[in-house]
């Protein structure tokens, strides 16, 4: 059983974080600090899951972990107030939900006693505090020292979700990963209903059927199988249905199009033949401005 988790932050993500945690049943207390004079309007403090306080105040003596939810460029300054406090509570961690921020931006917290990491839902917004946030089921990268990620696996237990240890070097990879996955996904859904309803399709049923489409193509990466659904023209080899996709796009969708196109000729280019994969190379090569023998 963890003890008072110190939510710091008001953000619609940092108070669905403290919603979880205090509804999770294996967390003692659940205390949110922000810069509001009274808690705002959400489900946390209605279903009394949470307290809140005013600004930032002495932590209670059982804190188990401290985790602070605002915009990256206040993190440095939340970690100075924080460590003003005096010392650590034992065996407390601190982390920040920054994916992209060194644990270094908490050194703050080094001397007074923490245990210093971050915590980055890959579920949430890229800005934790302004985005909702939802950890249950989902998985956490998380980066410290090993005090801190023996804490922060404790924390997502409680919150039934799985621990990504990543190296502090290489966590902008995981979170440009995690963009890619997940961000962009809105974006390139966005342009194919768009080419839908250039070529007629309503608006109203458009994306309707391209959510189904995606969420069929996740079905089927989940389960292992890894032919696409509808029939991929890369896949099959068919060098002329790919010029002729490529042909009635517009520029800027040429380009997208293509770079996506070349990814999935590189997962597949141990299905094609050596001839095949060259002439959807040579294709594709006059969308992405790079020659033939670069992405070969």
């Amino acid at each position: 059983m963890l003890g008072t988790i110190a939510v710091v932050g008001s953000g619609i993500g940092a108070l669905d974080l403290a919603e979880e945690l205090g509804g999770s049943g294996d967390v003692g207390r659940v205390v949110v600090y922000g810069r509001q004079k009274t808690g705002p309007a959400h489900t946390v403090f209605a279903r009394d899951l949470a307290e809140y306080v005013f600004g930032i105040q002495p932590l209670a003596s059982d804190t188990s972990a401290v985790l602070i939810a605002v915009p990256d460029e206040a993190v440095p300054e939340v970690g100075l107030a924080i460590a003003a406090l005096g010392p650590a509570p034992a065996g407390c961690a601190a982390f920040h939900l920054s994916g992209v921020l060194p644990t270094e931006a908490l050194g703050a917290l080094h001397g007074p006693g923490y245990a210093l990491g971050a915590f980055h839902p890959l579920g949430a917004s890229s800005r934790p505090s302004e985005g909702s946030i939802r950890v249950g089921g989902g998985y956490v990268a998380v980066t410290g020292s090993p005090a801190a990620v023996s804490m922060a696996r404790r924390l997502t237990d409680a919150l039934d979700a799985e621990v990504l240890e990543v190296p502090a070097a290489r966590r902008p990879l995981v979170h440009a990963a995690a963009v890619l996955a997940g961000a962009y996904m809105r974006p390139l859904l966005s342009l194919s209903s768009r080419l839908m309803e250039r070529a007629g399709v309503a608006s109203g049923e458009a994306m309707p059927a391209l959510l189904s489409l995606a969420r069929s193509a996740l079905d089927r990466v989940e389960e292992g199988r890894t032919s696409s659904t509808p029939a991929n023209p890369i896949e099959d080899g068919d060098v002329e249905t790919l010029a002729l996709h490529l042909r009635a796009l517009d520029p800027d969708d040429q380009k997208l199009y293509a770079l996506f196109a070349r990814e999935i000729a590189r997962l597949e280019e141990h299905r094609l033949e050596p001839e095949t994969l060259e002439a959807i190379h040579d294709v594709l090569a006059k969308y992405t401005a790079l020659e033939p023998s670069s992405i070969i």
